[in-house]
C-alpha cells in the first residue's frame, strides 16, 4: 500500500493541477482524483492522512464523499473546498465530521497551515 499525505479531489482539471503543484512545492506527497468514485478507489489502494475535496462535483458531491470515506476510514481528516459558502453546507459539513471548510478562491497560506496541523496531529 502506498503512503500519501494528501488526496485531492476536484472535477476541475486545471484547479486540481494547480493545487497539486502548489502542495508538491511545499513537499507534500499528493494524489489526485477527478471525481468521488476515483477518490474512493484511491483510498482503497493508498494510505492517506488527509482528504481535500471540492464540494460541487457530479455524481457524488464532496459532502457525500466525506461521509462515505469517514465511515470506511474513521480516522481520516477531511477538508472541504467550496465556492458556495452557504450556511446549510457549513452545517452539513460540520455534521459530517469535516475538519475545515475553505472558500474559493483559496488562501494558500491558511490551507498550508491547516494541512501541516492536520498531518502533525494524525502522525
Amino acid at each position: 500500500m502506498k503512503q500519501r499525505n494528501i488526496l485531492l479531489v476536484d472535477d476541475d482539471a486545471c484547479y486540481l493541477h494547480l493545487l497539486r503543484t502548489m502542495l508538491k512545492l511545499e513537499r507534500f506527497e499528493v494524489s489526485v482524483a477527478s471525481n468521488a468514485i476515483n477518490a474512493l478507489e484511491l483510498l482503497e489502494d493508498e494510505r492517506v492522512g488527509l482528504l481535500i475535496t471540492d464540494y460541487n462535483m457530479p455524481e457524488m458531491n464532496g459532502l457525500e464523499l466525506a461521509c462515505y470515506a469517514r465511515k470506511r476510514y474513521p480516522g481520516l481528516t477531511v477538508f472541504l473546498i467550496t465556492a458556495c459558502f452557504l450556511s446549510d453546507i457549513v452545517e452539513e459539513a460540520v455534521n459530517s465530521g469535516i475538519s475545515r471548510i475553505f472558500s474559493k478562491p483559496l488562501d494558500m497560506h491558511d490551507l498550508i497551515t491547516a494541512i501541516r496541523s492536520a498531518l502533525c496531529q494524525g502522525a
